[in-house]
């Protein structure tokens, strides 16, 4: 395994949120938000083996390491875009500055996904595919390589959508954990709750707890094996 920290990496925040796609830091004064999140802290599992794989995964730059040429073209893994032609157009031009910085990357074993989400599905223009099946049929339509992603030993889903790693009582499992567990040695990655999608400002410096609020206190969850292995205020995920 490729250690991000031995290769000069110090787990700083601008290295962090370029792996994130937001090209400058925050202030501290742009990462603080009203009241507090409230979170029920689980069991630590920060010592197993599979937290420390996925941790040097995520904060990873190079995944050079990985031959991906079985696969076929070496531009294995580009950005796909779910929003529908009918949606506004703040969220293509948000999907094309994405495709921008990180399309025609060399085998780096991340998949992006930009959409917008559900309680436990995500949209792919008008139709709501709320189990892993229907995600692998579009994805595989959009994206040949995902077909192949179960072949790859490291790889990792980022599923930019509203409510993508949202669960609750009522929500007992968000699509991210049923992607998760049906390609168990893929990490996958979702939100909770809303991704504000907005052109005018570089990647995505927050995410919210409230709908139509900049209070950036959303989540980022990160699961593993059908496990959620880490979840932490978004904004500290990346500071």
């Amino acid at each position: 395994m490729l250690d991000y920290y031995s290769r000069g990496g110090n787990g700083s925040r601008a290295s962090i949120m370029a792996w994130m796609g937001q090209d400058q830091p925050f202030t501290n004064e742009e990462m603080m938000g009203p009241g507090g999140g409230v979170f029920s802290k689980g069991p630590d599992i920060t010592d197993s083996l599979e937290y420390q794989e996925a941790m040097n995964m995520i904060y990873t730059p190079d995944f050079g390491q990985f031959d991906f040429s079985q696969f076929g073209n070496d531009n294995d893994e580009e950005p796909v875009n779910f929003f529908g032609k009918s949606d506004e157009k703040v969220f293509h031009e948000k999907f094309k500055e994405m495709q921008k910085k990180f399309g025609m990357t060399k085998g780096d074993g991340i998949f992006r996904v930009f959409g917008h989400g559900y309680e436990g599905g995500i949209w792919d223009g008008d139709n709501l595919m709320k189990d892993a099946d229907s995600f692998d049929k579009v994805m595989s339509s959009k994206n040949s390589r995902w077909k192949n992603v179960d072949k790859m030993e490291k790889s990792m889903l980022l599923l930019y959508s509203c409510l993508s790693g949202y669960e609750s009582d009522d929500v007992k499992e968000s699509i991210a954990r049923k992607i998760s567990q049906k390609h168990p040695n893929t990490t996958v990655v979702g939100f909770e709750k809303w991704i504000p999608y907005n052109s005018n400002v570089a990647g995505f410096p927050m995410v919210n707890r409230f709908k139509n609020s900049e209070d950036n206190w959303g989540y980022v969850s990160i699961f593993l094996g059908g496990k959620l292995i880490s979840k932490q205020l978004y904004r500290d995920f990346i500071k």
